[in-house]
């Protein structure tokens, strides 16, 4: 219990520190929203034959300045449909180890930095709480954003996400647009 407190407490402290570093930037700052739906596959999990894969979508702010290099805040969720459906697919009980691993949905708000590496190709670093099973975990995820045509309107990303203290990692696929 103690580690999910201290958890906790680097999450607010982390959010208070990129606050402070947007009200550096608030003269010049810029601000895109991206906004896309994800399908996620999962790499590894406690219980992989229940949590295969999750549909989801996310919305992410970008506050960028002259910099290349700028503040990113991101905020997702994503449902697990395969446990929607297990009680059709285990019309028996369905044995303790899979209920265990079940997860049915989870929701992450991350924070971090984000870097231009060219007009089209960002990629970020993210970190922050992610919310499963009602229980707080800390989680990372670095990314890379790819813009698809000249008016740099629509992009595609490849993420991975580690949710620690519940050894689960995602790699996930989206399309979607900048406002």
């Amino acid at each position: 219990m103690k580690i999910v407190g201290i958890f906790k407490i680097f999450t607010v402290f982390f959010f208070l520190v990129h606050l402070a570093a947007l009200s550096s930037f608030a003269q010049t700052t810029k601000v895109t929203i991206s906004c896309a739906p994800e399908y996620g596959l999962s790499l590894y999990n406690q219980n992989i034959e229940s949590n295969k894969f999750n549909i989801g979508v996310f919305v992410s702010a970008d506050f960028s300045s002259q910099n290349k290099f700028y503040p990113t805040v991101e905020l997702g969720g994503a449902l697990f449909p395969q446990t929607l459906f297990n009680k059709f697919l285990y019309p028996f009980p369905i044995p303790e180890r899979l209920k265990e691993g079940y997860t049915k949905y989870l929701i992450k708000l991350l924070g971090g930095y984000s870097y231009n590496l060219s007009q089209r190709l960002k990629t970020s670093f993210l970190a922050g709480g992610i919310l499963v099973k009602n229980k707080v975990f800390f989680g990372v995820q670095p990314s890379s954003k790819v813009m698809l045509f000249h008016n740099k309107k629509y992009f595609g990303r490849v993420a991975y996400y580690h949710i620690f203290k519940k050894d689960y990692g995602c790699l996930s696929f989206s399309f979607g647009r900048e406002f």
